[in-house]
Parts: structure tokens; C-alpha cells; sequence
């Protein structure tokens, strides 16, 4: 088995897919904040593009 894409120097050796739930969580926390929706939206075209890539390099 192929071991995770990680970020070279990353001392916490988070994949991608760390990444792509740490901004999920973090549109959430901005949803029950209030945060503009022109917020929510950027972040979200950001997280399905990141998701997208995840989807591509597990197939």
C-alpha cells in the first residue's frame, strides 16, 4: 500500500485528506459563526477543489 502525499518539513506529517477535514471543519465553524456568505463560498469552491484532488491521487 502507497504510503500518504505529505508536505515535505511538515513535522506533524499531515496528509492531504488532514488538510481537506481541517478546512471542512473550519467552513462549518464559520457557517454557526455567521460568518458573509461570499466567505462560505470562497472556502467551499477551495475545499471541493482540494477534495477533487484527494479523489484523483486514491484512484
Amino acid at each position: 500500500m502507497r504510503e500518504p502525499y505529505v508536505i515535505k518539513g511538515d513535522e506533524q506529517q499531515r496528509s492531504l485528506q488532514d488538510y481537506v477535514e481541517q478546512i471542512a471543519l473550519g467552513v462549518a465553524d464559520d457557517v454557526i459563526k455567521g460568518e458573509k456568505n461570499e466567505t462560505i463560498q470562497s472556502e467551499c469552491r477551495i475545499l471541493n477543489s482540494l477534495t477533487n484532488a484527494l479523489l484523483a491521487i486514491k484512484c
